[in-house]
């Protein structure tokens, strides 16, 4: 069918000569100055069915002009990616992504560009991405995740083949195919089975969860229908990819054993690593939404236009209406706000993932980043590179900085992160900590998210975005350890030259929950130093530190300190500025987060309540040195 145009449009864009002049160029950029322009007639599209001045008066209502009978300077432009060899002809963008609507001052509106998925289509042989399909339950979506998972098992080097991956202690056995309707626990730990793991947002308790109770009658039979939505539809695509064992935290780890959890959280890292693909349920809230029932009606916003082939040939291909709103941001989806699911998403080797709809079904693994009909694509993982390496790397016999660099990336990213029990802090990043402790080489020791071979810039962090009521009701962390608080971390860069008479550690004790699994959960820990302190008075809401010596204001000021806690109180407090690094051995900006600002308890320990950061020494040359134990 070729689309209706009408005369100015034809005669402005779409003719052979015109249109190849734009749509043939390899510009890897925005080609605005290289754009075509012509006048553009309102009051003639009213009696007109043409597809492109759809398009424009759109952008004129977009704007709220709904003038429709003006006369429009219209200026059409493209942004292209980068030339693909293996196309018909090197001098045309295959990657065609962009096509801009500019109108001036009116305003302006960018579609993307798709080719139909049909072997009659010559313009699929120049538009690498094809038409999105947002049905993601049907056998076409099926097929290309089966494909996916094939391809990446049988060709990608980067990844890592766990030929030889054992069951967890506990998998939910499918069955043998997408026919067989049964469904119950298997405790098959250490056999050598692929199987597949989830990653989901539970939102609240968890109906049908497996107790101690319960635990017999799963080993039997699972009624599929007590359970929710979302673990009912990874049943079903386990079983459409063809794979027979799932595990799921909800139903593989009895839910009201401690003992259970500490057993299973400890062997994270593990599961995940193992599993042949993680299914990410990346839309869902809450585990009742399911991740595979869509209604079609929302995905009918395509427009078809002629498209000119370089060899004279005449095709036609697709514009959508590009807006934050159907543009793909992972960083946006549900599960991207808690902290479970970071490091699900971190250790496994592959990923496909559920977006929100409309967007199409996508693939992560270690070698690609793909979407269902070739859609841009872009799964930002901060800190993944800090796991990217092989299994069989030569451990690291001194601290790797790309590892130290990556870790705290990786504690910025996660460190304000949602969770239902405030407890979890430690535990839901353990595996990934595990992790590094064996990219380390296990020669640096972990204390409550610190690493001992990088203690002295690990006591250096700062809450960039604190929170209210920052610390938790619970005791979960020590104080000097970033995961004592909810808000966002980040780690400042120090280049730092230890001086053990400015800063000295003397002992660092963590006391884990489960003796035999240093990454999880803490019930106590100290921190004993020796250091330079002074007495400062901080007014926490403008972030000053004054000296209470000195009666100039202005010469009072002797730098900033920054809360770990929004709603510490009062507001005015007398704090213990504890120097760590000397300005003069750091690379850094004239406000380095120099030390950590104390406040004392009853009992002559001290806890940490923030961190600060000065121009100048010269302040401490009168400090005294002490031996304080940090709670």
């Amino acid at each position: 069918m070729n689309p209706s145009l009408c005369g100015e449009c034809e005669e402005g864009v779409f003719n052979f000569t015109k249109f190849s002049s734009l749509f043939s160029r390899y510009d890897v950029e925005e080609s605005y100055e290289n754009g075509l322009e012509y006048v553009w007639s309102g009051e003639q599209s009213q009696d007109r069915n043409c597809a492109f001045c759809v398009l424009i008066l759109s952008v004129l209502h977009s704007r709220s002009d709904r003038s429709s009978n003006k006369c429009v300077r219209v200026r059409v432009y493209t942004f292209t990616l980068e030339a693909n060899s293996s196309y018909p002809d090197p001098n045309v963008s295959p990657n065609l992504s962009m096509v801009y609507i500019d109108l001036g001052a009116l305003g302006r509106a960018a579609y993307s560009v798709y080719a139909e998925e049909d072997p009659g289509s010559k313009a699929a042989e120049y538009i690498s991405t094809r038409k999105p399909n947002e049905m993601v339950d049907d056998k076409s979506a099926f097929e290309v995740a089966r494909s996916w998972l094939s391809q990446c098992l049988e060709k990608h080097a980067g990844c890592r083949l766990n030929n030889d991956s054992r069951l967890p202690k506990r998998v939910l056995d499918v069955g043998l195919g997408k026919f067989d309707d049964s469904l119950k626990l298997y405790e098959g730990q250490g056999k050598i089975y692929p199987y597949a793991t989830l990653s989901y947002c539970w939102g609240a308790e968890q109906p049908g969860k497996t107790t101690k109770a319960r635990l017999a009658q799963y080993k039997v039979s699972i009624d599929i229908m007590s359970l929710p939505r979302t673990i009912r539809d990874s049943v079903r695509a386990v079983r459409e990819l063809g794979l027979r064992y799932l595990w799921i935290d909800s139903l593989c780890i009895v839910q009201d054993s401690d003992d259970d959890k500490a057993e299973e959280i400890s062997q994270m890292r593990h599961i995940f690593k193992d599993s042949c693909i993680t299914i990410l349920a990346a839309g869902a809230s809450n585990a009742d939404e399911g991740f595979l029932f869509r209604t079609p009606e929302d995905f009918n916003d395509y427009v078809e236009l002629p498209y000119f082939c370089p060899d004279g040939s005449k095709s036609n291909m697709l514009l959508r209406p590009w807006s934050a709103e159907t543009s793909y941001d992972p960083l946006l989806d549900p599960v991207n706000t808690r902290a479970w699911i970071f490091q699900e998403r971190l250790l496994s080797n592959r990923l496909l993932i559920y977006p929100p709809s409309p967007h199409p079904l996508q693939w992560q693994c270690r070698s690609n980043q793909l979407a269902n009909g070739g859609a841009l694509c872009n799964l930002k993982d901060a800190g993944l590179e800090g796991l990217n390496k092989s299994p069989t790397d030569k451990k690291q016999s001194k601290p790797d900085p790309d590892c130290w660099t990556s870790w705290t990336n990786l504690v910025r990213n996660y460190s304000d992160r949602a969770m239902s029990d405030p407890r979890d802090k430690l535990p839901a990043i353990a595996g990934v900590a595990d992790e590094f402790s064996f990219l380390w080489g296990g020669s640096t020791e972990y204390h409550a998210g610190i690493w001992s071979k990088e203690l002295l810039r690990g006591l250096l962090w700062k809450v960039f975005k604190p929170k209210p009521l920052a610390h938790p009701p619970v005791y979960r962390a020590p104080s000097w350890s970033w995961a004592s608080s909810s808000g966002q971390v980040i780690h400042p860069f120090t280049n730092t030259i230890p001086d053990p008479y400015l800063f000295k550690i003397l002992s660092c004790i963590t006391v884990p929950r489960n003796p035999l699994f240093a990454f999880g959960e803490v019930t106590a820990a100290s921190l004993k130093v020796e250091g330079v302190i002074k007495q400062a008075h901080w007014n926490v809401r403008q972030g000053l530190l004054v000296d209470p010596t000195i009666c100039n204001a202005e010469k009072a000021r002797i730098g900033f300190g920054f809360t770990d806690d929004q709603d510490l109180q009062p507001s005015q407090q007398t704090v213990r500025c504890l120097l760590i690094v000397d300005p003069i051995t750091t690379v850094a900006s004239p406000y380095q987060m120099l030390g950590i600002i104390l406040a004392r308890n009853q009992d002559d320990t001290h806890r940490r309540v923030g961190a600060f950061g000065l121009s100048s020494r010269e302040w401490f040359r009168d400090g005294q040195r002490e031996v304080l134990d940090i709670i």
